[in-house]
């Protein structure tokens, strides 16, 4: 019996990713059909509209998450920190700035678990301002997409998230430093170079989003080329 249970959740998962993967290829095949006859400016838009839809999407569903099962505040990040050059070596993404993200116009990457601490926040956050908390507010903002993946502080900036209203200081990183080193299929994140697995993609989203968002970046290049 347990090994019948084991297999049909594991065929469950492989369906899944199967289909995760189905899905991707179609949207990059309808990006493709659809922007080949437009003008860029409106190639951009679109491709625009395609990244904030996914990255809103992705956001939303973390936070609805804990109202439908017991989860906890783990919340891996949504894409790569680190990567590989084309000579193996390890570097990551981030920059020396940090940057005021404001919490009513940001996609903000946060799961409130608890839904005790969840309550609190929105009672007094209800009746003040919200106060940014260096020693306790920490996230990444991924400039190129307009998120802010938050790993800790993460039931204050949801309750300052859900009444738009506050600031937070968040450290950037630069996404266009991954574009030329991995790839991905919606399941795993690769080593463009290799070809080899550096880990699994944590939301297929957000590998929908990389690829789109790496798209925009080679139009946007190549229409300043153009200009030059």
């Amino acid at each position: 019996m347990h090994f019948l249970k084991h297999f049909k959740s594991k065929y469950l998962l492989n369906f899944q990713k199967s289909q995760e993967i189905d899905e991707i290829k179609h949207l990059l095949d309808t990006i493709d059909n659809f922007i080949k006859d437009k003008k860029y400016s409106e190639q951009i838009i679109f491709l625009d509209y395609i990244i904030q839809s996914l990255v809103s999407d992705a956001c939303t569903s973390k936070i609805v998450e804990p109202l439908l099962k017991a989860t906890d505040g783990i919340l891996e990040e949504p894409l790569p920190l680190y990567y590989y050059d084309n000579e193996g070596k390890s570097k990551n993404i981030y920059t020396d700035n940090k940057v005021s993200v404001d919490l009513s116009t940001t996609n903000i990457y946060v799961r409130p678990w608890n839904l005790d601490k969840t309550l609190d926040n929105l009672i007094n956050l209800s009746k003040k301002s919200f106060v940014y908390k260096e020693n306790n507010h920490f996230s990444y903002y991924y400039s190129d997409i307009n998120l802010c993946y938050v790993h800790n502080g993460n039931h204050s900036i949801n309750a300052g998230r859900y009444y738009k209203k506050g600031v937070i200081l968040s450290e950037e990183v630069n996404v266009s430093l991954l574009y030329s080193n991995i790839d991905t299929d919606g399941i795993y994140w690769y080593n463009i170079h290799t070809g080899q697995v550096i880990y699994e993609v944590s939301d297929f989203r957000f590998a929908a989003v990389f690829l789109v968002a790496k798209k925009r970046f080679e139009l946007t290049n190549k229409i300043k080329s153009t200009k030059i």
